[in-house]
């Protein structure tokens, strides 16, 4: 069997002589532990092409990180007649921190408390303050969907 993928411990796939295929980032593909994978495909996460290219020579196609085109990636999957593991909606689900944990909190996943925000200004203070304060904080943006209460968005 020949699993292909975004990015797996490369070591662990070789013990079970499982072949690996990953997209490399371009600004990080000179990581030397992709060097373990079979081949690899220089390109970006979010490049319908080159998810394309991927699924188009695989058995199986997933992801290790969310930071993908989640579109293109099930796209992808159907075309190529294969599954994705874990699902496109199952990606999306934690692409948006805010769904997610009130997917985890619905399922019985103890939470420490978050808050929804969608006013943008709000967003722009909370930049503003982070900065100001040197507190090194993610930045808020189009895709910060809440606040947890110790201060940090995300």
């Amino acid at each position: 069997m020949c699993i292909r993928q975004f990015w797996i411990q490369p070591r662990a796939a070789q013990l079970l002589c499982v072949s690996l295929k990953s997209i490399l980032d371009d600004a990080i593909h000179q990581v030397k532990f992709y060097a373990a994978a079979d081949a690899q495909i220089l390109g970006s996460f979010t490049d319908e092409a080159k998810i394309d290219e991927l699924a188009a020579v695989s058995d199986v196609l997933t992801v290790e990180i969310e930071h993908i085109n989640a579109d293109a990636y099930e796209a992808a999957a159907l075309k190529a007649g294969i599954p994705a593991d874990p699902s496109a909606e199952t990606v999306r689900l934690i692409q948006d921190k805010y769904a997610q944990k009130v997917h985890l909190k619905q399922h019985g996943v103890p939470m420490g408390a978050f808050q929804q925000v969608e006013n943008a200004a709000v967003l722009a203070a909370l930049a503003e303050v982070s900065a100001a304060l040197a507190l090194n904080l993610p930045q808020a943006d189009a895709h910060t969907t809440h606040i947890h209460r110790s201060g940090g968005t995300r």
